[in-house]
């Protein structure tokens, strides 16, 4: 069997992380891989390629569709199209799996083109984003009417596969749910809560005055919620530090934010830092303030290491955390946020969060291994 995966962006995040779980483990597998993703734009849009390419990948497996990019533009999408459909027939693959909006519509039709099957995995779908309405329609339609040329659509959660369901995006007998997983192995790599607050504390380039820290790992785009999570450290500041790890386009806006607040000296954004999760324990609490989300690795990870989190009631989220203790808030409320983390250093967690093996990545890629069997 020869897969081909495709992906709009190749920088570190949720989607990219789930395309190279999946083709390490079909690899393993021994199917013959493939991966293709956007034009290469800025820093840190190597990672999907370089973490290939170091774990038995070779050159010739990974592709750059040049016009193929995150922005709607007519004339580059039509380009993006005809690079997947020649790509598709150049490989002769079997399957074509997208992942992320606007590959997960052209290639289903670049595949269908070319008489293969293809998978899509929606992480959130865009239209359940903070979009104008004609955006939104714009979306919806563009959905619909690619879920007539897939043989399957997988969501991350079952609020996605309620909500494609709702708004008609999704054929009921060619889709289902298939959860992110992580690899419980990992947890070995995990620093002591000592030794990984004091590599922290080295990345920012500051001393440890005993700080309470309050982290989170998340791309710095508008679905991340981030402009809230400034806004609540506004109101609960006195004695806490708060530090964002991730890169992306609103970096501008949000270090404008942060200076504008006054919290300059305790709100911090170092940037991507590799393997993130090996740091979780070195924070007193994690905090994902999204609007939006499909079913975030930073969750699972939260779960795996132990460590109390604050979290917004949106995407898949709930589902991850059902059955432990966590402060699930409404999304976009600066004000419930901070109180939800003044109340968690009141009367701090105390139970000993653990990782469902239904959330293990070994499980989840057996499944969609069988998957993609069920459709040839």
């Amino acid at each position: 069997m020869k897969i081909l995966y495709i992906i709009t962006q190749g920088e570190q995040g949720g989607a990219q992380k789930n395309v190279f779980d999946s083709a390490m483990f079909m690899k393993g597998a021994g199917l013959t891989v493939y991966v293709a993703h956007g034009k290469l734009q800025k820093v840190g849009d190597e990672w999907l390629d370089r973490e290939l390419l170091e774990n038995k990948f070779e050159l010739s497996d990974t592709h750059v569709l040049s016009s193929l990019r995150r922005s709607i533009n007519p004339w580059h999408d039509i380009k993006a199209f005809f690079q997947i459909y020649r790509l598709i027939k150049k490989l002769r693959v079997d399957i074509v799996h997208a992942h992320s909006s606007k590959a997960g519509v052209l290639a289903a039709w670049g595949a269908k083109l070319a008489g293969v099957k293809s998978v899509y995995t929606a992480h959130g779908f865009v239209f359940l984003e903070p979009l104008s309405k004609l955006k939104k329609a714009f979306y919806i339609a563009a959905e619909y009417l690619a879920s007539f040329a897939r043989d399957l659509t997988l969501t991350v959660s079952e609020y996605d596969l309620i909500m494609g369901q709702k708004f008609h995006v999704l054929r009921k007998s060619k889709s289902k749910v298939l959860h992110n997983g992580i690899d419980p192995a990992k947890l070995t790599a995990v620093l002591s809560a000592a030794e990984a607050r004091r590599v922290l504390f080295s990345i920012l380039g500051v001393p440890d005055t005993g700080e309470k820290l309050v982290g989170t790992v998340a791309n710095l785009y508008e679905t991340k919620g981030l402009f809230f999570l400034i806004q609540a450290a506004k109101k609960n500041s006195q004695g806490i530090r708060y530090i964002v790890i991730g890169e992306g386009e609103l970096r501008p806006q949000l270090e404008a934010q942060v200076e504008h607040a006054g919290l300059k000296n305790s709100f911090h954004l170092p940037g991507s830092i590799p393997d993130a999760y090996k740091y979780l324990k070195g924070f007193d609490l994690l905090v994902l303030p999204s609007v939006k989300e499909g079913f975030p690795y930073f969750v699972l990870e939260a779960l795996a290491v132990g460590m109390p989190i604050v979290a917004t009631q949106v995407g898949g989220i709930p589902e991850a955390l059902e059955g432990h203790e966590a402060y699930l808030v409404a999304p976009r409320d600066p004000h419930v946020l901070a109180n939800a983390i003044a109340k968690h250093f009141e009367n701090p967690a105390r139970e000993t969060f653990t990782l469902p093996k239904e959330f293990y990545v070994s499980n989840t890629m057996q499944s969609l291994l069988a998957s993609y069997k069920s459709i040839l």
